[in-house]
């Protein structure tokens, strides 16, 4: 299987429910017919093997692996072409093209392309030189074994075959290490295994080493106990290693993290500095990956992509973190999508407000099991009983459930249910929430006189489009000039939010509860990302507007639940008509 391939292999096994081939298509970006036979090639390397089977239903596609041991142990054996490269520039003062081109068993030009996709993805935090000599990865033996770690991490078997070090051997390894209690205080934030990792690295890191400041040996001995062979080069790299993490265990405080955030609070109007529980998870993430971190694509994160457009003010507060921390302590974090995670968590905590649930019922038994089962099934809901309605219980009510039968309210949503709930009829509610205010909104959140149709130019860029469209929400008094700054800052840093054809530019606003989304349609495509637009959709907000509004949760599914309708309208009035 070829890269592509591996990775719908490994999405579709982990993904809780079959996968229609649209999701398919959006999450690897190719076109229909290279899926479907990317989906041939799976089935047969499954049925070749014996390890499981694709299963296609109306639903769509789902693995279901039958011998997990054996698909494990052949993905140990697997090993793409980025990790190759990797892998070869760690070990080589340089790799020339012609060294790549048989590494991969390719031609030149393909390994040149590959080695370019490498720099390209790698340019934010690997410093890949080249020159007449050939490509060289200019960097620290600190970063070198770290990355080399990973490499190693992702492949354990794999490397250990390669440096003819045997399973049980490193098993040892770890048993020593799990039970010595001086070797984690060496290495502190680092896991049991990670801390093997690092001795395997170490014992195959081929690079020059010489480090005239340690003379004695320190870990040797472990390697003699587990019968695997290091020399003292080993050892210094280990040392030098150690001395590394106890420095960034003494040095990193959560008051850095209570700065930064105090910092974001004047630049961004967002008051996060009091949370001390964001604090102490981020405090205790920075320890962990500024000790061990981790360079390439985190496995367990398969679905970040939705995770972004779901909260990309999260993973924008993200990267202005990981900016302070370079900027003020030059702590380099290259994985940033779980700290998007941490700042995702805390927005929704802070956001939360209690929707208000009236149960309008004549019979008292069902209503007040319905109100304990909506009570345990979500937590940001008060549920009220009555038998009569007046203007002090309707107050700020989101939701009224009517068991009678005679209720007609044009400001409230309204939905009639005289039986006991479902947990399908509790999702459709919860659903109701997330939405019930951008549906009391939608046209001042969604503004029909700012809508309009872009003509766009032969040479046009995206982002003179985005510059032009601005201006003239600028004009309008719509957006100020910050917020006209921070939208074309934010499309600039490159990952642009898209959702099947349409671009979302965003930003944070500092008015409050403030909250809109413009619509405008291209009267040509344009490509961003590799992807064609049709559709753009700014969007500025405050995340803790208080009416509730999961904007970006709602366009998500919008955007998705109405794919076919939506692809190939062109007017605010089609856009806004199912909504």
């Amino acid at each position: 299987m070829n890269e592509r391939q591996q990775f719908i292999l490994e999405f579709l096994i982990h993904a809780s429910s079959p996968v229609s081939i649209d999701s398919i298509v959006s999450q690897v970006q190719k076109s229909k017919r290279t899926i479907l036979r990317d989906l041939s090639t799976i089935k047969m390397y499954l049925e070749a093997e014996n390890i499981g089977e694709l299963i296609n239903n109306t639903s769509g596609y789902k693995i279901n692996i039958t011998e997990v041991e054996k698909y494990k142990d052949l993905m140990n054996q697997y090993i793409n072409d980025e990790e190759v490269i990797l892998y070869e520039l760690v070990q080589r003062e340089y790799l020339t093209i012609d060294d790549l081109s048989q590494c991969l068993y390719v031609s030149k030009m393909t390994a040149s392309e590959k080695m370019n996709t490498v720099k390209t993805n790698y340019a934010h935090y690997l410093n890949i030189e080249v020159s007449r000599k050939g490509h060289r990865l200019n960097e620290t033996i600190i970063k070198k074994c770290m990355l080399l770690c990973n490499l190693i991490e992702n492949n354990l078997k794999y490397y250990l075959n390669l440096f003819q070090i045997s399973y049980e051997n490193y098993l040892c390894l770890e048993e020593l290490i799990s039970h010595n209690q001086q070797i984690k205080e060496d290495f502190p934030n680092c896991s049991t295994h990670q801390i093997a990792i690092l001795f395997i690295a170490a014992t195959i890191y081929q690079g020059d080493y010489d480090n005239q400041d340690i003379h004695e040996p320190e870990f040797l001995d472990y390697y003699q106990k587990a019968n695997i062979h290091a020399n003292k080069k080993a050892d210094m790299i280990l040392q030098t290693i150690s001395l590394h993490c106890i420095d960034i265990h003494l040095s990193l405080s959560k008051q850095h993290i209570y700065r930064i955030l105090g910092l974001m609070k004047n630049e961004m109007m967002i008051d996060l500095d009091e949370e001390d529980e964001l604090v102490y998870q981020l405090y205790d993430h920075l320890k962990r990956v500024l000790c061990f971190p981790h360079y390439l694509k985190m496995k367990e994160i398969y679905n970040i992509s939705d995770f972004k457009a779901l909260y990309p003010f999260s993973f924008d507060l993200s990267f202005k973190f990981i900016q302070y921390l370079k900027q003020l302590y030059h702590y380099e974090i290259p994985n940033t999508d779980f700290i998007g995670l941490y700042f995702a968590v805390c927005l929704e905590k802070i956001k939360e407000k209690k929707h208000k649930i009236i149960i309008y019922s004549s019979k008292n038994a069902i209503a007040y099991l319905n109100k304990q089962l909506l009570m345990d099934y979500m937590n940001n809901i008060e549920v009220f009983l009555t038998k009569t309605l007046d203007k002090e219980i309707l107050q700020g009510a989101s939701l009224i459930i009517d068991s009678i039968g005679d209720l007609k309210l044009n400001d409230i949503e309204v939905i009639y249910m005289d039986h006991i709930l479902n947990e399908e009829e509790m999702i459709s509610i919860e659903t109701i929430l997330d939405n019930v205010s951008i549906h009391k909104n939608k046209y001042s959140i969604f503004p029909k006189s700012l809508s309009y149709e872009y003509h766009v130019k032969e040479d046009d860029t995206w982002e003179q489009i985005l510059n032009n469209v601005c201006l003239k929400l600028q004009e309008t008094n719509t957006i100020n000039n910050e917020e006209k700054t921070a939208i074309l800052n934010r499309e600039n840093h490159g990952n642009a939010l898209i959702i099947n054809n349409y671009i979302i530019p965003h930003c944070i606003s500092k008015k409050e509860n403030f909250c809109i989304c413009v619509y405008i349609h291209l009267d040509k495509d344009i490509v961003v990302d590799e992807r064609h637009i049709q559709h753009v959709l700014v969007t500025v907000l405050n995340p803790l507007v208080q009416k509730n509004v999961y904007l970006f949760k709602f366009l998500y599914n919008y955007l998705n639940e109405n794919r076919e309708t939506l692809q190939d309208i062109s007017t605010y009035d089609q856009f806004i008509k199912l909504i």
